[in-house]
């Protein structure tokens, strides 16, 4: 297939004159993360049949880089979809979009509800199950393998216990996070704002320091002080709203990329207060042989 920008209806010619397959993503992080999946299927072959297997190595990925005009990646997905809908039954069967739900079919207002709890499918088209493929991670077992696969560190195992107590924590503030940003119209600028020292973890809690995330907005994204209380004061309300809603909801609602920042954020902590826990107590250890060492002379020097 060549590699020449194209309109949506050329595209949906290419597709009518070629016998492929075709999934069609929004873009570079989506087309990687389709094609570990399809070779991690290849790689089974003995547990999918023939047939499958025969369709799976004939689908070709493709992305909406491709595509000439205005739209946004992910309509521009939406829109080759609708017109590949219209052609004959072989045309369209071969073919299948893929985009980001993103917010849209979850109610943000007095309540937080997911008006579809699955994907979505319009024909040729699947929306993902929340608001992007990285909500797909936000699962326990999923993040123990990749934190451990891929974050080198003595204090891991002991980390992710911390990190698992206080997950459903981290879900919620990443969702109110997510619709405070949304809100007022700050999602890029926040995403990656929040780091380890904005995170208070207790036995009981995990909170987000404010008046340390409230420096790195003012100083790091130049955000005045004005705005910075109308985020924050948008983030307690939706963090009371994501406290007395499903956990289910605030995975799949809460934006992908600064969901994902703020549990590697948060795990970052759990590693922090372990490492700490570990040197004090083997600085506690060396105090104490310490005393012990000058109580000795203490009695020796009396016995002499």
């Amino acid at each position: 297939m060549n590699r020449l920008q194209l309109t949506p209806e050329e595209y949906v010619t290419e597709i009518i004159m070629s016998n492929d397959r075709f999934l069609l993503l929004e873009g570079a992080d989506d087309e990687e993360f389709f094609t570990i999946i399809c070779n991690l299927l290849k790689q089974n072959e003995a547990q999918i049949s023939a047939e499958k297997l025969y369709l799976l190595k004939k689908i070709i990925i493709d992305t909406a880089e491709r595509i000439e005009g205005e739209l946004g990646n992910r309509a521009k997905i939406e829109k080759i979809c609708d017109l590949v809908a219209q052609e004959p039954p072989d045309v369209n069967n071969r073919v299948l979009g893929f985009v980001d739900r993103e917010f849209r079919e979850f109610e943000c207002s007095n309540d937080l509800k997911d008006h579809i709890k699955t994907h979505k499918i319009n024909k040729r088209l699947i929306w993902s199950r929340g608001h992007s493929i990285e909500n797909y991670f936000f699962e326990i077992s999923t993040l123990r393998k990749a934190f451990n696969d891929y974050l080198v560190s003595s204090f891991y195992q002991e980390a992710f216990e911390i990190f698992e107590s206080k997950f459903e924590h981290t879900l919620r503030i990443a969702c109110a996070l997510s619709l405070a940003g949304l809100s007022e119209n700050l999602l890029k600028l926040i995403a990656n704002s929040v780091n380890w020292q904005c995170i208070d973890i207790t036995s009981t809690s995990l909170k987000i320091d404010l008046e340390e995330w409230g420096k790195i907005l003012n100083k790091k994204q130049k955000l005045d002080r004005f705005r910075i209380q109308k985020l924050f004061n948008k983030f307690e309300v939706y963090l009371n709203m994501t406290n007395q809603c499903d956990i289910e909801t605030s995975r799949w609602l809460s934006h992908g990329h600064i969901g994902f920042n703020f549990m590697f954020v948060v795990y970052s902590k759990c590693l922090y207060i372990t490492a700490l826990g570990e040197h004090l107590t083997y600085a506690m250890s060396i105090n104490t042989y310490r005393c012990q060492q000058l109580e000795n002379l203490q009695l020796d020097h009396k016995e002499k």
